[in-house]
């Protein structure tokens, strides 16, 4: 398989590290293909990222989705453009729960759902 570009000189933020960290970063379709401080291939098409920064994605680590005043499916339109692709969602009434869990099925943005009374923590 081979990237279908390559951006270069991008910040990119290294997790372990706590920092960012000049890289080149190969996309293949919609994934990541390769992070590394030099990537080359031959006739793939080169992209300059300098003064560019890149995060993984961003984890809203406690939510109460009902407050946002419109349902989980929205919500999550309305957040993924901004890096948030997980959301730890805590309702406050067990429909609310049932309710995510119907909208959130088929959407691309994962949600753990944590309810007070409950003893565990579901994973869509």
């Amino acid at each position: 398989m081979r990237p279908d570009f390559i951006l270069k000189n991008v910040m990119v933020y290294q997790t372990f590290r706590q920092c960012f960290e000049k890289r080149d970063v190969a996309v293949a379709g919609e994934k990541f293909y390769c992070v590394s401080p030099a990537i080359s291939y031959p006739g793939v098409r080169e992209i300059d990222g300098k003064g560019r920064y890149m995060l993984p994605g961003l984890v809203d680590i406690h939510m109460h989705i009902e407050s946002s005043m419109t349902y989980p499916g929205e919500f999550s339109r309305i957040t993924l453009p901004y890096g948030v692709t997980t959301v730890v969602a805590e309702p406050t009434r067990q429909a609310e729960i049932s309710y995510a869990v119907f909208c959130l099925k088929k959407k691309h943005q994962p949600l753990l759902i944590h309810h007070p009374s409950a003893t565990h923590v579901v994973f869509l």
